[in-house]
């Protein structure tokens, strides 16, 4: 039991890394809760509302708020539904709106810890 948290901790220490190089901050986390600090969410309306339009309708996901004022992402989930293939690949196509870049092996390690 103490092996498999341990392994969870290092993978959201690896997961936050990766994310402050794009310019994205975990500023909460728990399981089935996360509050993100995005570069580029701050002052993108736009983004904002496509963010929420894409997180919205992915099953697993409860709750979206993308506030474009702070730059602020919260996302209410169930982890488990996040896991089906489905509702993985509309998550990484989400992701990608703040994430471009990042290739897509990352992605779904960096979706795990979730």
């Amino acid at each position: 039991m103490l092996g498999k948290l341990w392994e969870q901790e290092q993978l959201r220490r690896w997961g936050r890394e990766i994310l402050a190089d794009y310019g994205i901050q975990v500023a909460h986390f728990i399981p089935g809760r996360v509050r993100l600090k995005a570069l580029a969410l701050k002052g993108n309306p736009s983004l904002a509302q496509e963010l929420t339009r894409l997180l919205g309708v992915i099953k697993g996901v409860n709750a979206v708020e993308a506030n474009p004022l702070t730059g602020s992402l919260v996302i209410a989930y169930d982890a488990a539904e996040l896991q089906t293939p489905d509702s993985s690949r509309r998550l990484g196509e989400a992701c990608r709106c703040l994430v471009p870049h990042l290739d897509h092996t990352k992605l779904l390690q960096l979706l795990s810890w979730l």
